[in-house]
This record gives structure tokens, sequence and C-alpha cells, in this order.
């Protein structure tokens, strides 16, 4: 389930111009991915999404991003 997250996000990235962000807010629980409980790293968002700042929002006080957005951000 995991894998099948990360290649929506990173479908979502192809499809939009390098550097625009890809978000993806609400609906997330680290519990509904049985095979890999915890969530996301940043090696994998990034892999995901080289090109493109990523941002997972979990809840109101955690988020997962990929090492472009931490960029950004810093």
């Amino acid at each position: 389930m995991l894998k099948k997250a990360l290649n929506i996000v990173s479908q979502r990235a192809k499809e939009i111009d390098p550097g625009q962000w890809v978000f993806v807010l609400g609906g997330w629980n680290e519990q509904q991915f049985a095979d890999t409980p915890g969530g996301f790293t940043t090696e994998e968002l990034d892999a995901a999404a080289p090109e493109n700042p990523m941002f997972i929002q979990k809840s109101y006080s955690k988020a997962y991003m990929n090492s472009l957005a931490e960029q950004e951000l810093a």
C-alpha cells in the first residue's frame, strides 16, 4: 500500500512543472499502510518527486516533506 501511495504522488509530480509543489492535505493516517507503519521517509519522498517540493499533511501538527520542501521552508 505504501508503494502505491508513493506511485500516486510520483505520478502527480510528473504531471506538473519542476519546482511546483505537490500537496497532499488531509485524509492521511500512518496506520492505513499495514505494510510499512510509521509513514514516509525523506528518501522515499525525494525519490518520488526529485524535482518538486512535496508536503504530505498527517495532522494539524505533523507533516512529511521531501528535501526540496525542507530547503524552501528553511
